[in-house]
């Protein structure tokens, strides 16, 4: 309302002093300018319960796409990736004050322009304090290039324990087999993916069958099962621990009607589904930074307010909470904090094709809202976000690059990197 009546007690100033012009066009373009500036100034402006504590840049000499944090076991993090030069998939290690304990690449190694580069997209720690790298490379095979899992388990000093390109139960017939994530349980890490089977090799494009796939790694990161799925068989985009159990949120196939749905299923560490169901609308899960049961999920961006629902163990119906508070346009994580709020990581509309990185807190009753935005255009998003065991303290990875002037408004970021960031909700 405040910003509102700034902009027209300015807009009555300069129309009384421009009397005499009659090119409007330049007071309209003028006013815009100053909405624009205002708008950014205001988003950019830190939040009453959020504040970064401290920023680490990591790898400040190559590129760096970091996509998981995980904690390990001293307090320090494990960040993976993309990396380069040569193109690869990276991770390093650091100590709790954000200094480099060991870093470890897996090239591209082909000259092949067709053949993607290689990623990690999770990563895990088993109860040794060594990591579990998850993620794919794409190979050549012939005149196509077929893309496989990548696994690979790294010591506590940075020793490589093993490294593999893995298939569902080692058969090679399947293609686009990818690990997108993995997470600690209490008797090792279980990793989840996708596979598909080519159903016909003499077709193009050739038709295949996707399906989902969990691995089990028992504590000395040796795979303990493995199980194929047809549902759900899309991408897990998020989990929450449920107690024991690991609740997880994929693509539902097909969807409800014209609309998207998730479905939520309850996994335990013998890879029984416990429970299940479709929710309709692009939903993620909010995870508990404390040990707790209830599977909770909410909208995952866009216009929609925000709500909050809770369900039991077994998915039942237990509590849904609608409020008037905003979102953020997308989220890439959510925590559910010990007062009820709820903490965001993701990235917030600031033009009609940009975005920027963004996180917000939300009120228990999500009647308000809290958003803080980093320097415009310089962030995309943020990628993840951990828990640090200080409390509402949390660590976040996003890639940082020297931004632009925009509207005449410099927000003066000049690092290059990916950066390693502390944030503190109040």
């Amino acid at each position: 309302m405040r910003t509102a009546l700034l902009l027209f007690t300015i807009g009555n100033a300069v129309i009384q002093k421009c009397q005499s012009v009659v090119n409007l066009k330049w007071i309209i373009l003028l006013l815009m300018g100053l909405t624009m500036n205002t708008l950014i100034t205001s988003k950019a402006a830190a939040a009453d319960h959020i504040q970064i504590v401290r920023e680490v840049l990591l790898e400040s000499e190559r590129f760096a796409q970091p996509r998981a944090i995980v904690q390990t076991h001293e307090g320090g993090y494990v960040v993976a990736g993309e990396g380069g030069p040569p193109p690869s998939a990276w991770a390093t290690r650091v100590n709790a004050h954000g200094e480099v304990q060991w870093r470890h690449l897996v090239s591209k190694g082909s000259q092949r322009r067709d053949v993607r580069d290689p990623q990690y997209s999770g990563a895990a720690m088993l109860p040794d304090d060594s990591a579990v790298l998850c993620g794919f490379k794409a190979i050549e095979d012939g005149k196509y290039s077929r893309t496989v899992g990548l696994l690979s388990h790294i010591g506590k000093t940075g020793e490589v324990i093993s490294e593999r390109l893995v298939y569902p139960n080692n058969d090679t017939t399947y293609e686009l087999v990818y690990l997108r994530r993995c997470i600690s349980i209490s008797d090792g890490v279980l990793i989840f993916g996708t596979a598909t089977r080519v159903l016909d090799d003499t077709t193009t494009p050739r038709q295949g069958k996707q399906f989902g796939w969990i691995v089990a790694l028992d504590p000395q990161g040796n795979v303990k099962w493995e199980k194929l799925l047809e549902q759900p068989a899309g991408d897990v985009t998020s989990f929450a621990m449920s107690g024991p159990d690991v609740a997880i949120a994929s693509y539902s196939r097909p969807p409800i009607g014209s609309v998207e749905a998730k479905q939520i299923n309850v996994i335990n560490s013998d890879g029984v589904i416990k429970a299940h169901k479709v929710i309709g609308g692009s939903v993620m899960l909010v995870q508990s930074v404390i040990p707790d049961p209830m599977v909770r999920f909410m909208p995952i961006g866009g216009s929609t307010n925000a709500y909050l629902t809770t369900l039991g163990p077994q998915l039942q119906d237990s509590d849904h909470i609608a409020g008037r508070a905003e979102i953020l346009a997308a989220a890439q994580r959510a925590y559910y904090l010990p007062d009820r709020s709820i903490a965001l990581f993701g990235k917030q509309q600031v033009e009609a094709n940009a975005t920027s990185a963004s996180i917000a807190w939300l009120s228990a009753d999500l009647a308000l809202n809290d958003h803080l935005l980093l320097p415009v255009f310089a962030s995309i998003q943020i990628e993840d976000a951990v828990p640090t065991g200080k409390p509402g303290e949390f660590a976040t990875v996003r890639r940082v690059t020297p931004s632009k002037t925009i509207h005449g408004f410099k927000d003066g970021e000049t690092r290059t990197g990916a950066i390693l960031a502390f944030v503190q909700f109040k």
